[in-house]
């Protein structure tokens, strides 16, 4: 979709999501290629919580994106490539390796934030009062 007239309040928002967009691309890098850093975790999630951490970064990432320049193929595959891309770079970096899981659970988030902008982004675009 695009808006064929935006509002100065509305081109500040795609501008902001934008800029948070590549902030998040830099700390998702420096986080997935950073030597293993020893986090205490909950009981509860029993080694699960780097999972959910994928999951979430990359569906915010989608969300972010879409905000930024709407639903476009091109986020979509860049954000789907850089998720793969990461997890293999993991290889090359000292102390990590690469896991099929953690790539399935970056793309299960890279889905999830594809569908909730697909839901959210008409809502998004409506006039603002």
């Amino acid at each position: 979709m695009t808006d064929l007239n935006p509002t100065p309040r509305r081109i500040g928002i795609r501008k902001a999501a934008r800029a948070l967009f590549w902030v998040l691309v830099g700390v998702m890098t420096i986080l997935a290629l950073y030597p293993r850093l020893t986090l205490p975790e909950p009981q509860a999630t029993q080694g699960m919580t780097q999972y959910y951490s994928h999951a979430l970064g990359f569906s915010v990432l989608m969300f972010v994106g879409a905000v930024g320049w709407g639903l476009r193929r091109n986020l979509v595959a860049g954000v789907t490539l850089g998720a793969i891309g990461l997890e293999l770079a993991q290889i090359f970096s000292p102390g990590r390796q690469a896991n099929l899981l953690d790539m399935l659970a970056s793309l299960a988030g890279v889905a999830f934030g594809f569908a909730l902008i697909r839901i959210l982004l008409p809502a998004l675009h409506k006039p603002i009062a």
